[in-house]
């Protein structure tokens, strides 16, 4: 796990990755994306921000778990690059359409 209590790691605190694929930095900008989607419903809700630490930590676990799928698969084809093996089309499209999971210009 990548979160213990109110805290979380992201980006190659919790996944480096090797430079085959060249998408470490990158996993990195999607985690905090997808880390402020997460906490920024609750931040919002009280006067001054931040909500209780049980709603912080649930969400932190969330977050965790909604990333895990995506950054196991990048993380197998950095592997499959640096043992030469070229990336299947299907996945390269997958790996370059990801989206956040919330409308930035609505911030």
């Amino acid at each position: 796990e990548w979160t213990r209590g109110s805290c979380v790691l992201i980006g190659d605190a919790c996944h480096a990755m090797s430079p085959s694929l060249g998408q470490g930095a990158n996993v990195g900008l999607e985690d905090s994306s997808e880390l402020a989607a997460a906490l920024g419903p609750i931040l919002r809700t009280r006067t001054g921000g931040g909500g209780d630490a049980s709603q912080i930590q649930t969400v932190l676990k969330e977050f965790w778990s909604s990333r895990l799928d995506r950054v196991s698969k990048i993380h197998a084809a950095s592997r499959e690059c640096r043992n030469g093996t070229g990336l299947d089309p299907a996945f390269r499209q997958w790996l370059y359409s990801w989206q956040p999971s919330f409308d930035w210009k609505s911030c």
